[in-house]
């Protein structure tokens, strides 16, 4: 049974964004292995079990490295970022996601400008809709875990 909260108009609108957002990642040859890997730091830093099973899938599907994965549901986020294993693209992907993930340390404008000098501005505004629509759906799947079941 869905839960009730995936049945609301709200929700419905959330899952709207993400379609458009999708089709975003899609037009601006954002490669999709490293928007779930986006997907993953910031399932990670929220704790949301849920999304992160979800974009391991994904990311398995996508050839994602088993490693990378493990690099950041295990490590500390800032070091996992930094991590040998993924590439400059990969690693200031994930500055970003963690940039918008975790607001309140002010890494915005440092994750901007490193991602800049890897991504175009169209993947930039991908991922900048990529980290918003993540960080909602771990917010809001967290609040109502306990309807998971339901």
């Amino acid at each position: 049974m869905t839960p009730a909260y995936r049945t609301t108009p709200q929700y419905k609108s959330l899952v709207s964004m993400l379609k458009t957002v999708r089709a975003g990642i899609r037009d601006s040859g954002l490669d999709r292995g490293t928007a779930e890997l986006m997907n993953l730091l910031s399932s990670s830093i929220n704790g949301c079990e849920e999304c992160w099973a979800t974009h391991a899938r994904e990311a398995r599907k996508l050839g994602v490295d088993e490693q990378k994965m493990q690099i950041l549901q295990y490590m500390e986020p800032k070091a996992a970022i930094r991590h040998e294993s993924f590439s400059a693209d990969e690693q200031a992907a994930l500055l970003l996601a963690y940039a918008f993930t975790v607001p309140a340390e002010g890494l915005l404008p440092e994750a901007f400008q490193e991602a800049a000098q890897h991504f175009s501005a169209e993947q930039l505004t991908a991922m900048e809709w990529l980290a918003i629509s993540i960080n909602s759906f771990n917010r809001i799947t967290i609040a109502h875990e306990d309807d998971a079941d339901a």
